[in-house]
């Protein structure tokens, strides 16, 4: 539908914003008429605030978040949980809309989201505290003494859209799968200048595990269409979705299937989704016992990452240090205080690494 609309106004420029890498690279097979460019949000961002913050000549470099013992070691905090706590809120903060941080802000952010609320009364750090860290942490990573994260500099374009608002040239701004973003690029998106049109099903958010916001709900809109014809599956399969849809999520609109799609397809193979690494190597090692065939869409060398950086650390960290590509380890003496850690955060990827 988007490239349709891209091809029915050849005269003007589109962005069109996608959440992923992978998800970039299928667009861009798609889009190939010359008048809309494909970024990732983050790309997007990075492309206006590379230079404002030096990305590239920075000491410490880009990382894709900040770990628990860098939090440990430039606030000097010895307690983990403490630790992971004001992380996880830095982290939240930068996913959030909100423009200051002070104690209103901290109470915003817990009342979004339980888990952390409840990491919080269990930890017992008072706002006013958790406050001035946080200033600080953004301090330090504006002064390179900690490097810039993803989360970062997503923020900080957020923050300073005004500054860059007449550099973003385009006619219409697309956001597709807009059930499964968040607060700062809604944020981002509207505050944006041109038309926009934003595309997602809400039936289909399946990233809230991090913390992804269905901002069709926060969006106002000239128009509202509806997508209902589908091609990928026949009335069998529609009619039950229609039952499920209606009866239990209130949804008046019935999805209709195209003439001639075939009741049932038949494929004898199977899609795992897993949200850790640790659990889809749990997996694949109970299909490989069954003598089945399983293939990854990510590299193996990434999806083990932790298990073999934590096997070579264990047996001579000094000898295999080339082997170890998980750099948060050498923060750790031994095995006991890799658990202690893993035990006291609830690192789930190192717990599973362990065993």
């Amino acid at each position: 539908i988007l490239h349709e609309l891209t091809k029915a106004y050849p005269n003007y420029k589109f962005l069109y914003l996608v959440f992923n890498a992978s998800l970039k690279k299928q667009a861009e097979e798609t889009f190939i008429d010359g008048n809309t460019e494909v970024k990732t949000i983050h790309s997007f961002a990075l492309s206006y605030t590379k230079d404002t913050l030096n990305l590239f000549r920075r000491k410490n470099g880009l990382e894709n978040g900040l770990q628990v013992h860098q939090i440990q070691n430039s606030l000097k905090i010895k307690n983990y949980k403490h630790a992971n706590l004001l992380r996880s809120i830095f982290a939240a903060f930068c996913h959030s809309e909100y423009s200051t941080f002070n104690d209103d802000t901290v109470g915003l952010l817990l009342d979004d989201d339980r888990e952390l609320k409840i990491d919080f009364a269990t930890e017992g750090i008072k706002p006013s505290k958790i406050v001035m860290y946080m200033k600080t942490l953004w301090q330090l990573i504006e002064l390179d003494k900690l490097p810039i994260t993803h989360d970062f500099y997503l923020k900080f374009f957020q923050l300073n859209i005004d500054m860059y608002k007449d550099k973003i040239k385009y006619d219409v701004l697309l956001l597709d799968e807009a059930q499964d973003s968040n607060n700062v690029t809604c944020s981002i998106f509207k505050n944006c200048t041109g038309k926009k049109v934003f595309v997602g099903d809400q039936y289909q958010s399946c990233y809230r595990f991090r913390k992804a916001v269905n901002i069709l709900k926060k969006m106002d809109a000239d128009a509202e269409l509806f997508l209902t014809t589908t091609f990928r599956f026949g009335n069998n399969i529609a009619e039950k979705a229609n039952f499920i849809l209606h009866n239990i999520l209130g949804e008046e609109h019935k999805i209709k299937t195209l003439p001639g799609i075939k009741l049932l397809i038949e494929d004898k193979t199977a899609c795992y989704i897993t949200r850790t690494n640790a659990t889809l190597i749990k997996e694949l090692d109970r299909l490989s016992s069954c003598g089945k065939i399983a293939k990854t869409i990510r590299k193996p060398k990434d999806i083990f990452s932790m298990p073999l950086s934590l096997y070579y650390f264990l047996l001579d960290k000094y000898k295999y240090k080339k082997e170890i590509t998980e750099k948060r380890l050498w923060q750790f003496k031994s095995k006991a205080d890799i658990k202690d850690y893993a035990d006291a955060i609830g690192d789930m990827e190192l717990l599973v690494s362990l065993k």
